[in-house]
């Protein structure tokens, strides 16, 4: 019974640190088009839902291509390079015509 307890624990570990770093390299980069000087990441995929932090032009949003996370034209970014990178403050919703798509840089 120890064994299995054992051997459930270190499955469950493993799957959980593939998970906080599945999104080390990024699928997708992004930086906010011209003229904008800034950049907002949203709480939600629409323009009501609340602007709760601000990214300068030059700052890389990284983000995934996965499907589930573009909804009607908007990008789920989940992180901002050189910010709290993994961190939950540095995520949230932008619009696609809004960004450009750029060269991820490489993992340091």
């Amino acid at each position: 019974m120890k064994i299995l307890i054992a051997l459930a624990t270190t499955v469950a570990l493993a799957v959980l640190s593939i998970a906080s770093t599945a999104h080390a390299v990024p699928d997708e980069c992004f930086v906010a088009k011209p003229p904008h000087k800034t950049m907002v990441l949203r709480t939600n995929p629409n323009t009501k839902s609340e602007a709760y932090r601000e990214i300068e032009a030059g700052e890389i949003m990284w983000a995934s291509s996965n499907e589930t996370l573009m909804i009607n034209g908007w990008r789920y970014v989940f992180a901002v390079e050189g910010r709290d990178i993994g961190g939950a403050g540095w995520r949230g919703w932008v619009r696609e015509k809004e960004v450009r798509k750029v060269d991820c840089p490489l993992p340091k």
